[in-house]
């Protein structure tokens, strides 16, 4: 890599609330503070280098990681094509759930579509358990994005960490620090597709790698995140706990609504945790480029807020 290349995660990075939980009935509440309180994952990920690695299940937005099943009734003639297309990914699922009626189409025909609903949603269980074995970090690569400091940065209030990213072997990634080890993860880019270009598998013929693709694949309005993913499998997080490691963080933005109070008090709290080593990482303000729906980001200092 020639150039040095970067991914960044957007974060909230201070609020005037807190929550708390109720040690008796365990309840959370939120209470309000008079001085500003740093995000409790944005402090993880800061001062220790704590990530989150998320189900697809807990996403924003229903359609990612999913797919469009077809359903419909069986017909004798294509149960007959199936199972003599060699080809067919799920040849040997149909005999054997024939086998379950002694090889009777006909019943197994009538007995299915009979039975589809709950077919259907015994499928999408097994479906969601099979989603939900995987665990994703995901982050942009374009740190000056209006509607990525307006969603996931407290609106332009909050900070934009930069990962500097490592190749190794011809891949492109990053290491983590997984359950004491340190390990390389490749960062995949997100493909934005069109509506008509959704997965539509066939229930008869689900295959493991359509499961994949579609990990990294998402609808064509999602397209100004310019997402990239790091995944792992959820039994590799045997502690929950995953690390980026620290030194591959090498820029700070702070939004164009974060005051110069809240960076000096951030980077008094990044100075006094010593886990960063502030002298080595870059650090920016946002503003707005005047006349055009724009940002841009100037570098600020330490001497001038410590």
């Amino acid at each position: 890599m020639s150039k040095k290349k970067y991914l960044y995660k957007y974060r909230p990075l201070y609020s005037y609330s807190q929550s708390l939980i109720n040690k008796e009935t365990g309840e959370e509440f939120i209470i309000k503070t008079e001085n500003p309180i740093l995000n409790k994952n944005t402090k993880k990920m800061l001062l220790e280098g704590l990530v989150y690695f998320s189900s697809p299940l807990e996403f924003n937005d229903p359609f990612d990681c999913s797919f469009t099943i077809k359903f419909n009734k069986l017909k004798e003639k294509e149960v007959l094509a199936k199972i003599k297309n060699k080809s067919f990914s799920g040849r040997d699922t149909l005999k054997n759930m024939i086998k379950d009626y002694n090889n009777d189409i006909p019943k197994f025909i009538h007995s299915y579509n009979a039975n589809i609903k709950e077919i259907k949603d015994t499928f999408y269980n097994s479906l969601n358990n099979m989603i939900d074995r995987y665990r994703i970090f995901c982050v942009s690569e374009d740190p000056l994005s209006l509607l990525m400091w307006s969603h996931y940065a407290d609106s332009h209030k909050g900070i934009c960490i930069g990962f500097e990213v490592q190749e190794i072997d011809n891949q492109t990634g990053l290491f983590f620090k997984v359950n004491e080890q340190y390990i390389f993860l490749e960062n995949k880019r997100v493909k934005y597709i069109q509506e008509q270009e959704r997965s539509l598998i066939d229930i008869m013929g689900i295959d493991l790698s359509t499961i994949g693709n579609s990990l990294y694949s998402k609808y064509n309005s999602w397209k100004y995140e310019k997402e990239n993913r790091f995944i792992l499998l959820s039994n590799e997080i045997a502690s929950g706990k995953v690390k980026v490691v620290k030194e591959t963080i090498k820029e700070i933005l702070f939004g164009l609504k974060v005051e110069d109070c809240i960076i000096k008090q951030t980077l008094k709290n990044l100075k006094k945790s010593n886990y960063l080593n502030i002298c080595e990482i870059k650090f920016y303000k946002l503003f707005e480029v005047p006349g055009y729906y724009k940002l841009f980001k100037e570098e600020i200092f330490l001497v001038n807020y410590l």
